[in-house]
């Protein structure tokens, strides 16, 4: 046996050997990251990408950022740390959506729109007001006495405060929206060169705007189109620009085919102000004359959700069970007569489609449930299911036994 051969063999592998451990040594990274997994915080490595330009990170814990690091690359957590969750908003559905699609669309939220927080002192559960607040923290860490939505402005609250005037050649126009859900309502004005000239969202307020024509871009945050409009008018009261979302209805939500998120429109300000008026051709006080919808419509029955199921075979009483409005349409006699029944229990109930229950096996007599009553003669008194049978004067029930069997004589 040649042993020098083994012994080579024997230190090769010792030396690939070590060069594999070597390659799993752990680095002076992974002692920092392990202690700061010790610690109870998230190690943040140079390597990181993405510019933090000052934004508040939320996280698990403190962030621990190593030497003069630039950048990082971290989600924002919806928790404290691993023991405390930040509370959930009860639209927390919305307010994810309205974050991500309009919070913040053209880089500047609100940057038109004058308002002053409401804060007053008050504090998120990290100790920040609205001051520094960044919309991607608007709803996640309020507290009992603390509401960003409400009270900040660049989460859509705030209060509005009076413009102090506008520039030579520009024009003062007041804003404001009429309708339902106006916290899902945002919209800006964007100028030819594509710069934002006003924004605002479901409240009121004054802009300040050179004649034109503008892009209104009109967001709603839930995705089913405004309930409303935003109304533009000039210092006399003239209505000269409305913008709307058409809602969609019950049918589109339902089989999500609702297209309600973003919609764009041009609009012109300036000149002589447009004759404003009822623009529907369906509403009661149409205004042939309008050039300008003023949100004055009166609701009507085929306008509503409720009158826009009728063609389908729809009651509004049916429709009243899946909780839609129909109080317009009954308010004008115009909700449909119920389908005519063909056939009655013996109590009088409608019992169309039904009447296979007679002989399913189970009493359907008075004092079952579901409402229908087969106890009588005419179903057969139910069967016999019920332990009744035809008395023979139109009624069900038990004949007495008027046999001896059982009786007992002295």
């Amino acid at each position: 046996m040649n042993f020098s051969k083994i012994a080579k063999m024997l230190l090769s592998f010792s030396l690939l050997c070590c060069f594999c451990l070597s390659a799993n040594v752990l680095t002076e990274a992974d002692f920092q990251k392990a202690q700061a997994m010790k610690d109870g915080k998230v190690y943040v490595d140079q390597t990181t990408k993405a510019k933090t330009n000052g934004i508040k990170i939320k996280s698990l814990g403190d962030i621990e950022i190593k030497n003069d690091i630039k950048s990082l690359d971290l989600d924002i957590m919806q928790t404290k740390n691993d023991k405390e969750a930040v509370n959930v908003h009860p639209n927390q559905a919305k307010i994810d959506y309205y974050n991500d699609l309009k919070a913040n669309s053209t880089g500047e939220t609100y940057s038109s729109r004058d308002c002053a927080d409401t804060d007053n002192g008050a504090t998120d559960v990290d100790g920040d007001g609205c001051a520094p607040y960044q919309a991607s923290w608007c709803a996640l860490y309020d507290d009992d006495d603390f509401d960003s939505m409400a009270m900040c402005c660049i989460c859509g609250g705030g209060e509005e405060v009076a413009a102090e005037g506008c520039d030579e050649g520009e024009t003062e126009y007041s804003w404001a929206y009429a309708g339902a859900y106006a916290s899902e309502v945002s919209w800006t004005l964007t100028d030819a060169d594509g710069v934002e000239a006003a924004a605002g969202n479901g409240g009121s307020g004054d802009i300040c705007l050179a004649d034109g024509t503008y892009l209104a871009t009109m967001i709603d945050s839930y995705g089913d189109g405004w309930n409303g409009a935003v109304s533009f008018s000039d210092s006399d009261g003239n209505v000269v620009v409305v913008i709307s979302m058409s809602a969609c209805s019950y049918y589109e939500e339902y089989y999500g085919e609702c297209n309600g998120s973003i919609i764009y429109a041009d609009v012109t300000f300036g000149g002589a102000p447009p004759v404003g008026g009822c623009t529907d051709p369906n509403a009661p006080n149409y205004n042939a004359d309008a050039e300008v919808d003023d949100g004055t419509c009166e609701a009507y029955c085929a306008g509503t959700t409720c009158g826009s199921y009728f063609e389908s075979g729809y009651t509004c009483e049916d429709l009243a069970g899946y909780g839609i409005d129909c109080s317009v349409c009954e308010a004008a006699g115009e909700c449909p007569a119920p389908p005519p029944c063909y056939a009655f229990d013996c109590a009088g109930n409608c019992a169309d489609g039904n009447e296979s229950w007679a002989t399913d096996g189970y009493c359907d007599g008075v004092d079952e449930p579901y409402g229908l009553n087969f106890d009588c003669p005419e179903w057969g008194c139910d069967d016999g299911q019920c332990g009744t049978v035809d008395l023979g004067d139109g009624t069900c029930g038990v004949v007495e036994d008027t046999t001896c069997d059982g009786c007992e004589f002295d």
